[in-house]
């Protein structure tokens, strides 16, 4: 059997959230609540971004739970604030016909229309976009929801990305263990810095191309002050792509890193985290 491990979950004060997998086994960018057999997706917005990966996980969401059975889903309703005043009715977007006829691909896309098409109604109070707050209805007990989708909690799926960076070949520092703690996405961002074989690549062209390793931020040269040998394991290699946008299981290029000085790259480290947690 496999291990339930398609979903974080966080725990607030006032609801338990929960954060989708992708099909290689990181989290996604998608918020979630699992109300008995209701999962609910949050909306997507721009700035600050959230929920960046909303139609990711909603197929994800919809893939799998049609896989257990066609007629898993009951139906799909517009769960906004804007709309909550309206009977659930009048605000379905697909029913569970629309579930068993159609494909995934096209169910996502009509009830994205459907979702856009909701503000032309006279009883909507604003215009809004495809990637609203929507409610899955589905005749699971939420255990069921939470196997099927994979489950497990936050601190669990934390600790194994922290005890996968301590199997390769850097160990985690005082100040990346402070950096990663408790953001899936930092420690994504941290593996990507530490992918084998990539830093030496990133070293290797810069050097070819600038004749030497220099500090990309402060221009730091370490060979001039502490010599060939060791002035070198002075520049570390700093992934450039905003924690925020990083998609999980995203291939990382040479030109989305940088050549840094310990310094410099603690203080990005650290301007991230400030960046991240406000």
């Amino acid at each position: 059997m496999r291990d339930a491990s398609s979903v974080l979950k966080v725990h607030t004060a006032m609801e338990a959230i929960w954060l989708i997998k992708d099909a290689d086994g990181y989290p996604l960018d998608a918020r979630l609540e699992i109300d008995g057999g209701a999962i609910t997706l949050h909306s997507r917005s721009g700035g600050p971004p959230r929920n960046t990966k909303y139609q990711m996980a909603l197929g994800l969401i919809l893939s799998r739970l049609s896989s257990h059975s066609d007629q898993t889903i009951d139906r799909i309703v517009l769960d906004s604030n804007r709309v909550r005043h309206l009977p659930i009715s009048d605000r379905v977007l697909a029913t569970q016909s629309d579930v068993i006829e159609t494909s995934i691909e096209r169910l996502q896309s009509s009830i994205g229309r459907r979702m856009r098409d909701f503000a032309k109604s006279a009883n909507a109070k604003k215009h809004g976009n495809s990637t609203k707050r929507l409610r899955i209805e589905t005749k699971l007990r939420q255990t069921e929801a939470i196997r099927i989708i994979r489950a497990t909690s936050y601190e669990n799926a934390v600790a194994a990305l922290l005890s996968h960076q301590k199997s390769s070949d850097e160990t985690l520092s005082d100040e990346d263990r402070g950096f990663v703690e408790g953001a899936p996405r930092r420690v994504h961002h941290l593996r990507r810095e530490r992918a084998h074989g990539l830093s030496a690549k990133k070293k290797a062209e810069y050097r070819r191309i600038h004749g030497k390793l220099v500090c990309e931020r402060c221009g730091f040269d370490p060979v001039e002050e502490y010599g060939a040998v060791a002035g070198e394991a002075c520049i570390e290699v700093h992934h450039t792509i905003p924690i925020a946008t990083m998609m999980p299981g995203q291939k990382t290029r040479l030109a989305d890193l940088q050549c840094l000085c310990a310094n410099c790259h603690r203080v990005l480290h650290e301007e991230l985290r400030l960046e991240e947690d406000t």
